[in-house]
């Protein structure tokens, strides 16, 4: 893929191999599936193990994908690719683009299972309000002193 402009000005992406062109970037549909997956990741109590399965989800939807797609060649003997059970064709082999999808998953997904904050329990934050908050066994307020600094308090 190559990216151009119109006349408008406007980005394009072209595919020589495919002769085929889009206004979307060519990974436009991966960084959208790593958003969803990302989302999904952090709503898990194990991330780790929720990562390993967006992994294996993704292998597995490419393997299934590739298995899809058979090579002939036209009469002039150039080699070209088709969808079974579809009328999609196309010049390049698809699977250098669904391996490039592949790849840009596979690394952003082994990049977040090597961050230790993603993989920690989020820490409710810092009180910032100079309220010192302790509650009773009946959970109501005991205190509630402002402070003008650390550990300084401000007289009412």
């Amino acid at each position: 893929w190559t990216e151009h402009a119109d006349k408008k000005g406007r980005v394009f992406y072209w595919n020589p191999a495919s002769r085929h062109s889009s206004w979307q970037h060519p990974l436009t549909p991966s960084h959208k599936a790593l958003v969803a997956a990302y989302r999904r990741i952090m709503q898990e109590e194990d991330r780790l193990a929720a990562i390993q399965s967006e992994l294996e989800a993704f292998q597995q939807q490419v393997e299934e994908e590739v298995k899809g797609w058979r090579q002939s060649h036209a009469p002039d003997g150039t080699p070209y690719f088709y969808k079974i059970g579809t009328q999609n064709t196309r010049w390049d082999n698809p699977r250098d683009e669904l391996m490039a999808h592949m790849d840009l998953r596979m690394k952003m997904l082994q990049e977040l299972s090597q961050m230790p904050s993603l993989l920690e329990e989020v820490a409710p934050p810092a009180d910032v309000t100079g309220l010192d908050r302790t509650q009773d066994s009946a959970g109501l307020s005991e205190a509630a002193a402002l402070t003008d600094g650390p550990g300084s308090p401000v007289a009412p």
